[in-house]
């Protein structure tokens, strides 16, 4: 069975999260915004970053979905919520932002793994 066929579900949740990162690229603040659940939002340069590093992932999640590749997501979805994670803890004024963009980082590595696991 090809990769592309196995992994359905990692192409949706990778072609969503680009569709996000683009968004986050051409219009950081009024994107965050929405998921800001009215938090002060970082510079927008920050969220550019953030835009990029979602948009390449998901660029190498649609070009190859073989296991490798959605491991190396899980992994660097499970390391951007612990980042937020470890932000929130310490700053109450992006706390709101950063515990949705963990919520959403770990959402993101639970399905990752869920189709890893379906996938054996």
């Amino acid at each position: 069975m090809t990769g592309s066929r196995r992994f359905g579900v990692e192409r949706w949740l990778s072609a969503g999260r680009a569709v996000f990162a683009l968004g986050l690229l051409a219009r950081p603040r009024r994107v965050a915004s929405a998921a800001s659940l009215g938090s002060p939002l970082p510079p927008s340069w920050v969220i550019r970053l953030l835009g990029a590093r979602m948009l390449v992932q998901s660029g190498l999640e649609l070009a190859d979905t073989d296991r490798p590749v959605t491991e190396l997501g899980v992994a660097v979805d499970a390391v951007h919520a612990a980042s937020m994670l470890a932000i929130a803890s310490r700053s109450r004024h992006y706390r709101r932002v950063t515990l949705a963009s963990a919520a959403t980082a770990a959402a993101s590595a639970g399905i990752g793994l869920v189709v890893l696991r379906r996938a054996r």
